[in-house]
């Protein structure tokens, strides 16, 4: 049996080394675009002696910015008391003042503030009780309870967050992210990182983000409020800057929500004007639905046509052929939908192998050849392999940090746009006969390493090789261009199984169990295969028995990820 592999250990001043990396970061890239508020905030906290800054992150990864001293107990800081005595110097932390009390009562327990109240009072109530209570600080058990602990204030915790969304570039990933690379959970490529390609370029650009952040907190209070609310929040997200492409996407997202909720409200002109101004999916698509319930069919027709011609992704063209199919019949006009793609269907009738459907059918194949299931993981992952280089080029904007599994464009248009030399020279190398070898170059010195389109738990030598023996380069170039076209919808959606039968060839199957039927990405691929000429059949499993039966022996021609890669 195989020695237990060994999990790394943290040391006890890693949030440190983590905290350190990510503001030592933002401080050398960035430091023009930062506030003097900001950049003393740095120069405080590194000037700090060690269990200082220590204790200065723990407390500021606190969910709240006030901290009772009785409660602040870390075994791997030495002499807490000193350390706050630093962070009270450097103005890192200051006593809460008690006009702030409103903010600062949760850091006392439900016991501990009940225990103020002469009357039992429920306990959403409890902190308004006691604010508005006559006399409140005449001697009172508040008075006492108050007095009892130094409450403190944590500053600078706005600061981080510039820190945090120029690092990360969002503000939903936090210091987690260096942890799962510290335990060995995920290893990143290393990419270029210079003041050249990083995305923020302006102060003012931060700020929009910042804006925009702000705004998205809000859609909570604004959504419980009523659609009057939403649309004045609508008018609080930023105008500037709108041209930096990772915000353009986020506001229009952010504005799809806004305007998916007015339409549930039945606020559709107002719906309708938001989505106008937005292109992002599903708003075009709203749109037209819009125009259809308020009557303006030939407008919602016209909007199909023009979603047709000129799709943002695979998912809105296709629903702008079957809605402008039913709209054709309602404005009296001529619509031709594309052709329907009946694949060829097989019809197996198996015993019930105690194996997942995919498997079984696997099984049956592997008697006439290799069979492999790979469903999204084989076409995906040498897409991958093929453009490692490309994926990780340093272009502009791209990569915010050193700890990014993808550019952030890897979705959008723009992926292909600002790439496609490198696609054109990578695409001609295959085309004389290199695939294989620069798929394989990246399996080898690059495995383990976090890239979106690489599943390597479903990868193995054995697969690749044969798959790039047997599928022609052009096959390879189909669908690898069938994916750039719109790689958030097409990386899914692939065959189960790929077989190579020993009489040569290849073909792609998809295995359908009784009462399974196919999804429409799968007939996107299927319909592109048919296309390209790509062999490719549905596989549909008939069960002859209810009996579950074990296989004993798969001939070594079922390969999954249990194989090894040496």
């Amino acid at each position: 049996m195989a020695a237990d592999k060994i999990q790394p250990v943290l040391s006890d001043g890693y949030y440190l080394d983590n905290f350190t990396c990510l503001v030592d970061f933002v401080f050398t890239h960035y430091k023009p675009l930062l506030s003097p508020e900001e950049q003393h905030f740095y120069n405080q906290f590194t000037a700090l002696p060690q269990n200082g800054q220590r204790l200065y992150i723990r407390l500021l990864s606190r969910s709240g910015e006030y901290v009772r001293c009785s409660k602040i107990n870390y075994r791997e800081i030495e002499n807490i008391a000193a350390a706050l005595k630093a962070l009270e110097q450097s103005e890192l932390v200051s006593e809460a003042l008690l006009e702030n009390l409103p903010d600062w009562l949760a850091v006392f327990t439900k016991k501990e503030l009940t225990s103020c109240l002469a009357v039992s009072v429920p306990e959403p109530e409890i902190a308004v009780a006691l604010l508005t209570t006559p006399d409140l600080f005449g001697g009172c058990p508040l008075d006492l309870l108050v007095n009892s602990d130094q409450i403190l204030q944590v500053q600078h915790r706005h600061s981080f967050v510039t820190y945090r969304l120029l690092f990360f570039g969002n503000l939903h990933q936090d210091l987690s992210t260096f942890v799962l690379r510290d335990l060995g959970v995920r290893k990143f490529e290393q990419y270029l990182t210079d003041t050249s390609t990083l995305p923020f370029q302006s102060r003012q650009q931060v700020n929009a983000y910042l804006q925009y952040y702000a705004c998205t907190e809000q859609y909570d209070e604004a959504e419980l409020a009523g659609p009057d609310s939403l649309i004045a929040l609508s008018k609080q997200l930023p105008t500037s800057h709108t041209t930096d492409p990772a915000l353009r996407r986020r506001i229009d997202r952010f504005t799809n929500r806004i305007a998916r909720q007015l339409e549930r409200f039945d606020y559709l002109e107002q719906a309708a004007v938001l989505y106008r101004n937005n292109t992002r999916p599903p708003a075009r698509e709203r749109l037209a639905r819009i125009e259809a319930k308020l009557g303006n069919e030939t407008t919602a027709f016209n909007q199909c046509l023009q979603i047709e011609q000129q799709p943002i992704d695979a998912e809105e063209k296709e629903f702008a052929q079957q809605f402008a199919s039913r709209l054709a019949g309602k404005i009296g006009t001529v619509y031709l939908p594309p052709e329907k793609h009946n694949p060829d269907e097989i019809t197996l009738q198996l015993p019930a192998f105690n194996l997942p459907v995919e498997f079984a059918a696997a099984l049956h194949f592997a008697k006439y050849g290799k069979c492999y299931y790979v469903e999204n993981s084989l076409i995906g992952g040498v897409f991958g392999l093929a453009i490692w280089d490309i994926i990780f080029a340093p272009i502009s904007g791209a990569f915010y940090h050193p700890f990014q599994s993808a550019p952030a464009d890897l979705h959008e248009p723009e992926f292909l746009l600002q790439r496609k030399a490198l696609f054109e020279q990578r695409f001609d190398d295959i085309r004389n006969g290199h695939l294989s070898k620069i798929v394989l170059t990246h399996f080898y010195t690059k495995y383990g390493i976090k890239n979106p389109l690489v599943r390597w738990s479903h990868l193995n030598r054995n697969l690749i090789t044969t798959a790039l023996k047997k599928i022609p380069a052009s096959d390879w170039l189909s669908m690898f261009n069938y994916l750039l076209l719109d790689i958030r919808n097409h990386r899914s959606g692939l065959p189960d199984l790929i077989e190579f039968p020993d009489d040569g060839g290849y073909r792609l199957l998809e295995v359908k169990g009784p009462g399974d039927r196919l999804q429409k990405n799968q007939l996107r691929w299927m319909r592109h295969f048919n296309e390209c000429g790509i062999k490719h059949a549905v596989v549909l499993v008939e069960y002859t028995d209810t009996n579950l039966i074990t296989p004993q022996n798969t001939d070594n021609r079922l390969l999954d990820s249990t194989d090894t890669n040496d």
